[in-house]
């Protein structure tokens, strides 16, 4: 074996078990298909039969059919997340306003959304629609809304706001007076459960 067949081989086999210990020491995704919820097991992709190790699951509510990202360590399994789907712990359901009706916790609210909208006032009422996020409800929500202390405080005939009309996708907030300027108005609109407003 010359000096070069060497070195080559010598780089080959440093290559191999440097993959070996990234496959066993470190942490990789892999998708796979559930086969059965009872026990739960997973069919990995280009693989022709299920695992028979029960991996570790952060997914509520699995069904036979759904595709799901396994993340792997030290030879360990655990379900991570699903396609199209969320985790038992996603801040994606905070930051979307919806929370996954299966995995709510005691007293959240099913949907919200909230904001600040200015309504200009040329001594007269005025109406504004608020739209709310696409999708974001089911049934119209409960509104509660109020006057933000912004220049129009304090001054004679200061408006006063009230609901229009309130639906799943938007709501219209009416303001009284005969104030002439922008008025600020913030709301915030709730539906407890994926069926009712209130709750």
């Amino acid at each position: 074996m010359s000096l070069g067949d060497f070195g080559r081989d010598m780089l080959a086999e440093a290559a191999r078990i440097a993959q070996q210990t990234v496959v066993r020491e470190g942490t990789h995704l892999r998708w796979a298909t559930v086969t059965d919820t009872e026990p739960l097991r997973i069919r990995y992709d280009g693989e022709p039969n299920p695992s028979i190790v029960t991996p570790q699951n952060t997914v509520a509510g699995l069904a036979i059919g759904d595709r799901v990202a396994v993340g792997k360590q030290h030879g360990q399994a655990l379900i991570v997340g699903r396609a199209g789907g969320v985790t038992e712990f996603d801040a994606g359901m905070i930051t979307s306003g919806t929370l996954d009706p299966g995995r709510r916790w005691a007293g959240a609210p099913f949907a919200e959304a909230a904001g600040l909208v200015p309504i200009t006032m040329s001594g007269t009422s005025a109406l504004q629609t608020v739209v709310f996020p696409a999708g974001r409800f089911t049934v119209p929500p409960v509104l509660t809304f109020g006057r933000s202390h912004n220049g129009a405080s304090g001054a004679a005939g200061i408006p006063a706001a009230n609901p229009v009309s309130v639906d799943a996708t938007k709501a219209v907030i009416g303001v009284y007076g005969n104030y002439t300027g922008t008025v600020t108005v913030w709301w915030r609109a709730v539906q407890m459960t994926p069926t009712s407003a209130s709750g």
